[in-house]
């Protein structure tokens, strides 16, 4: 039996309701048993991994390299993917970027300037992009095969990619590498690691703490990528060449094994943890629920009510403007409300440019948000016309 709202919200200590949240987009509320786990973690565990022979480190290293099979499982990876812990989504894609070797990229899109950006310091290299329509299959110069796919799951702007499958099931007709930027995907629904070579994601977004990622990579390919941060961890022995001395060192490094060859440094240990924990509260809460699509559709239907208000095209998440109003002073009305919502481009600026849209504000739900709170939402957008002079 599927919990209650009210129930949910009981599990996240900072939910209040002297405030409504309504920026999960951005980042999500963490629940009580993520911030335990990693208390415990700093209480009683806390050691560097890898490195020491002794009890705790022994302890700490295998929490961590446990982390790696739970969330290979999350995603429903089998054992020809390994996975790379980073800091966010953002750095799995740029560990990716510069670490194949590759001349024809495909972008969605709608991407997250951080599936967008990193692409694009490449030089040497084609970058094609779809359209907002994402219609991949009719672009006009893919005449040959690309190297590369990479392309968002949800959009932060316009949610689910309905045709997700649907692209990736022909994408074999196009190009060699599928890239998926899952960052929005993985607390919203179960992923299919089915025709996915790489996928990348945030703790954050998903109920668990910020400052770890991972990027869910086929063995094979890890194998041929070339690391972007060389340091402490990532290799096996380092000498100095027989030949070199003081004025002029040559060094001769041998790499670990993937994954360790990517994670150079002290890795976020209690990240790992943390996300391990979120990870057993969503299997065990579960995924977007019918509620929560139900709200999403109330709360749409509730604004398009609103003369003035322009609710943007999408699925699930909503983006929206008011008629002769910025959306940042929208955004800080509705703070004097004490209802939270982010306004700007949210780092998606070329597709709200190709929809003929500046910047816009976002209103974006988790399990754990209400119906009492959009109708708090919808008396305060009609609170903020009256304000602006918009009858």
């Amino acid at each position: 039996m599927s919990r209650s709202v009210s129930e949910i919200r009981k599990d996240f200590p900072q939910i209040s309701d002297d405030f409504v949240y309504f920026d999960n987009a951005a980042t999500t509320f963490k629940p009580q048993s993520v911030i335990d786990a990693m208390t415990h973690f700093y209480e009683s565990k806390n050691a560097n991994v890898h490195r020491g022979i002794y009890d705790l480190s022994e302890e700490a290293t295998e929490l961590y390299e446990n982390a790696r099979t739970i969330v290979r499982q999350f995603v429903g990876a089998d054992d020809s993917y390994e996975v790379v812990f980073v800091r966010n989504t953002t750095e799995a894609i740029n560990l990716v970027a510069p670490g194949l070797d590759y001349k024809v990229v495909i972008l969605g899109g709608r991407e997250h300037h951080s599936n967008l950006l990193p692409w694009l310091q490449n030089e040497n290299i084609v970058v094609h992009q779809a359209d907002a329509n994402n219609d991949i299959l009719k672009h006009p110069k893919l005449s040959t095969k690309a190297d590369i796919l990479a392309i968002s799951a949800w959009s932060n702007v316009l949610g689910k990619e309905t045709r997700l499958n649907e692209i990736l099931n022909n994408s074999n007709d196009y190009c060699r590498i599928r890239l998926v930027d899952a960052a929005q995907w993985v607390a919203n629904e179960k992923i299919s690691m089915n025709n996915i070579d790489l996928l990348a994601f945030s703790g954050h977004k998903m109920y668990g703490p910020m400052g770890v990622g991972v990027l869910v990579a086929k063995k094979g390919l890890l194998e041929k990528m070339r690391p972007l941060y060389w340091g402490g961890e990532m290799v096996d022995t380092v000498h100095r060449a027989t030949n070199s001395n003081w004025h002029h060192t040559s060094i001769e490094a041998q790499m670990a094994d993937i994954p360790q060859r990517f994670e150079a440094g002290t890795p976020n240990v209690a990240g790992a943890v943390g996300l391990v924990a979120a990870i057993e509260w969503i299997q065990k809460n579960g995924y977007f629920s019918d509620e929560k699509i139900a709200l999403y559709k109330y709360a749409r239907n509730k604004m398009r009510e609103i003369p003035h208000i322009n609710v943007l095209p999408g699925n699930d998440i909503i983006c929206f403007t008011i008629d002769g109003v910025h959306p940042h002073d929208v955004a800080q009305s509705l703070n004097e409300d004490k209802i939270y919502v982010r306004s700007g481009f949210h780092c998606a600026q070329p597709l709200l440019e190709e929809l003929n849209y500046g910047p816009v504000v976002r209103v974006s739900l988790a399990c754990y948000n209400t119906k009492s709170e959009v109708d708090r939402l919808i008396i305060a957008l009609k609170k903020v016309q009256k304000k602006m002079g918009i009858e």
